[in-house]
């Protein structure tokens, strides 16, 4: 239809002014990010981490338009960037200090050179990496990750996005970053999953996702529009703090045939029972007489 046209065209549109962005804002003094993006690094440089700043957001557009192939509303960078989601940013290179702010600890120092005192006060940063969650009570979630007995002020963290640029990667920067994420909802009490959606042809991702404990809870078909396209994506979850999943639909189905099933299989049982006694097969002793002659007759019986 020509909405859709038009639609597909403003996505293209957006995606071009983010190459361009990408190509020409400079992240320091010598290079462009865009052109050292296309290898990647055998030595991580310094990196600290901390959350996004509002000066974050050119890199942050620009790394989305590189990382996915879905586009992002201005809404959404504008919330991260300002601090209404949770966020923490992979940074590389020579940090520059907040007012006031101290030096960056140990633990949120990375890569084989840590002598940040000796460039402190540069603020020459690119951004490596960033992940990005929403935290919201359950029940505002359109995906149900946990029981429906689950209480009314348990919260899920739905992770947004995670990337990290292609030079970046094969250092372990995503997993650092989603270990931060694990770590930050395992410490609140009232966090009882995290979740997030995952393109079903994605398999580096869904191999990552499951190597670090998620668990794939259903496929949503025709959840993303990718190049006009309709694609599947598969719901993962990561119960914490004592989440409950929900039921599936096969113990749900069980659950409401359980006492047919087992009326059915009681009433089979006494008829066997009663013609093997007709045919001398099964007598009926002080045992039997004393448990109603061998016949199960308890619905409720454990054995069930």
């Amino acid at each position: 239809t020509p909405h859709a046209s038009q639609v597909a065209n403003e996505a293209a549109a957006q995606r071009d002014r983010g190459r361009e962005t990408h190509r020409d804002l400079r992240f320091d003094g010598s290079s462009k990010l865009g052109e050292r993006s296309k290898c990647r690094l055998n030595k991580l440089p310094n990196f600290y981490i901390r959350e996004l700043r509002p000066t974050d957001r050119d890199q942050l557009v620009a790394l989305h338009i590189e990382c996915f192939p879905v586009s992002y509303e201005s809404q959404f960078f504008d919330k991260s960037v300002q601090g209404q989601l949770f966020s923490r940013v992979i940074a590389v290179g020579r940090p520059a200090p907040r007012p006031g702010s101290p030096l960056p600890d140990a633990d949120q120092m990375g890569g084989l050179d840590r002598h940040w005192e000796e460039g402190w006060g540069g603020g020459s940063e690119e951004m490596a990496g960033v992940i990005i969650s929403q935290v919201s009570p359950h029940a505002e979630f359109e995906d149900v990750v946990l029981d429906s007995g689950c209480q009314k002020e348990d919260r899920v963290a739905y992770i947004c996005t995670l990337g990290v640029w292609d030079r970046y990667r094969q250092h372990g920067l995503a997993a650092k970053l989603l270990r931060i994420l694990i770590d930050w909802a395992e410490a609140d009490p009232s966090i009882k999953a995290i979740s997030l959606h995952v393109l079903t042809s994605n398999n580096v991702a869904l191999y990552f996702y499951e190597k670090y404990g998620f668990t794939r809870l259903k496929r949503l078909a025709d959840f993303y529009t990718i190049n006009g396209k309709q694609c599947d994506a598969y719901l993962y979850v990561r119960h914490i703090n004592g989440g409950i999943p929900p039921c599936t639909w096969l113990l749900k189905t069980f659950q409401t045939l359980k006492r047919p099933l087992v009326s059915v299989c009681l009433a089979t049982s006494n008829h066997v029972i009663s013609v093997l006694r007709r045919l001398g097969v099964c007598g009926m002793g002080s045992t039997g007489a004393a448990h109603g002659g061998g016949v199960i007759t308890d619905p409720n019986s454990s054995v069930w």
